[in-house]
């Protein structure tokens, strides 16, 4: 995902939720999973979605979640708002409820 200091905060959080959108529809598909994804219009429940629709086909796999270019993410935040990056990871943030969705599936997430 591509974070410019020129994105509102708002800009961002769509941008974040669009890609893991996309990203989820993208592993369905790949692996020919039978799940029929609902875009939520937040990430961490587009991801809530996907993961509990996985768990309840009751197969052996896990889903290995990898995060790439957080520095990008983290620079672009920064570079343009400290206080909106800080929001956007603290308590009640987009980016923090998308790792607390990961986190609440332990034993289906690596």
């Amino acid at each position: 995902m591509n974070v410019s200091s020129t994105k509102t905060e708002k800009e961002i959080e769509f941008s974040f939720n669009e890609k893991v959108y996309a990203s989820c529809r993208e592993f369905v598909t790949k692996y020919n999973l039978n799940i029929n994804l609902t875009n939520k219009g937040e990430a961490s429940l587009t991801l809530l979605d996907l993961l509990s629709k996985f768990r309840g086909l009751k197969l052996e796999n896990k889903i290995y979640v990898i995060i790439d270019e957080y520095d990008h993410f983290t620079n672009g935040m920064l570079e343009g708002n400290v206080s909106g990056f800080l929001k956007a990871l603290g308590q009640g943030g987009f980016v923090r409820a998308f790792y607390e969705v990961i986190k609440s599936f332990p034993k289906l997430t690596v």
